[in-house]
């Protein structure tokens, strides 16, 4: 028995068999996470055709032929028990995440797991939303119980939303554009290159221009918290969402996103090892690090990094991310895929919203100290 292109072995020892439950779960997941059809009934998917692809495996040792009639037969059973595995799964196979050929892990047991983790973001937000609605009415910063509600300070929402989707919709169109304006380069290499070049003016230009919309000269204003409260409520509602159209991609962005997110911390004199912990893991947070991550995971599971150095290791890595965003982008158009879609058009975009946040207390923090030099 194969599955994922793997041997499926019966063992006798408890622990064996567990590693490989374990492990062939974990192929499943990731072959799930990235999308991509295995092979050509994919392009029937778009046009809401059931199709299968049925590969004839030679059998060595023994060497038995099959005539016409075996093989009708053989395709009859398969089609038969597809039919009848369809129905049992209620016509959702992507619900279901396969350990063995004999069991499958259903919804009802994943799910609740990662909505604890994502639970985590929702409390957070709750947690800025009251805390930037109230105020000290006593004037000593170490009252506890006099407290007064306060009006709210929004208004660098809105800017800060709309920079963060153009730049997923400049990043969702890079591609094609480096394709244009470079047509003397392969159109593998211009992709990529103005994916890149996108992303980076991006990073650079997003924080600066919501920054100016900022007109309050106190570096305690609250509105910067309130922004990360929406970013918070904004990648909660992405996160739910993409976990039930791909619950693989889904957990790996819960589980790497999550907790990067949620320490951010709008201090002006903060110290600067604290502020760069929080920029080292919101980078890590990022799509590009986390589709990295991702890849990485993928190669030591098909056993492709096991007798290479660490440089070779980052390498092959990065050499399949690439791979993987052509791969995006081609299945985008042949198969309808929309993994690409999700990650520069909903993904970026709320990450950008914490990557904008985390540079507010730096800049207070300068404004702080050029005070003081100045008195």
């Amino acid at each position: 028995m194969v599955l994922c292109a793997k041997g499926v072995h019966h063992f006798a020892d408890p622990i064996a068999h567990f590693r490989q439950n374990v492990y062939l779960m974990l192929r499943t997941a990731s072959v799930q996470a990235a999308g991509l059809p295995s092979s050509g009934h994919g392009l029937l998917v778009r046009h809401r055709a059931e199709a299968l692809t049925v590969r004839a495996l030679p059998d060595a040792p023994y060497h038995k032929r099959y005539g016409l009639q075996d093989m009708g037969n053989i395709l009859s059973g398969i089609v038969r028990s597809l039919n009848n595995l369809l129905e049992h799964l209620h016509h959702s196979f992507y619900f279901y995440i396969l350990p063995n050929s004999t069991h499958y892990v259903s919804v009802s047991l994943y799910t609740p797991p990662l909505a604890l983790i994502i639970l985590g973001s929702v409390l957070k937000a709750i947690s800025l939303w009251v805390v930037t609605g109230l105020k000290n009415e006593s004037g000593d910063s170490q009252a506890k119980f006099a407290f007064g509600e306060v009006q709210r300070n929004v208004q660098l929402v809105l800017p800060a939303f709309l920079c963060s989707q153009l730049s997923g919709v400049a990043v969702y169109v890079a591609p094609h554009i480096g394709v244009w304006l470079m047509p003397s380069v392969s159109q593998a290499v211009a992709a990529l290159i103005g994916l890149t070049l996108t992303a980076v003016v991006c990073i650079v230009l997003v924080p600066l221009i919501v920054m100016k919309f900022d007109n309050s000269n106190d570096c305690h204003n609250t509105q910067w918290a309130i922004l990360h409260c929406f970013a918070l409520v904004a990648n909660t509602i992405t996160l739910t969402g993409l976990s039930m159209m791909n619950f693989s991609l889904g957990l790996l962005f819960s589980i790497i996103t999550v907790v990067p997110t949620r320490i951010l911390r709008q201090r002006p004199n903060q110290h600067f090892l604290s502020w760069f912990l929080q920029l080292v893991f919101i980078v890590m947070a990022s799509p590009p690090v986390v589709l990295w991550f991702g890849c990485l995971v993928y190669l030591l599971l098909n056993g492709q990094l096991a007798s290479v150095s660490l440089a070779s290791q980052l390498v092959e890595t990065t050499v399949t991310l690439q791979n993987a965003i052509l791969a995006a982008l081609r299945h985008q158009y042949l198969t309808g895929m929309w993994v690409y879609a999700a990650v520069t058009l909903v993904l970026w975009p709320n990450w950008l919203l914490f990557w904008t946040t985390l540079w507010r207390p730096v800049v207070c923090t300068a404004d702080v100290t050029r005070e003081k030099k100045e008195q």
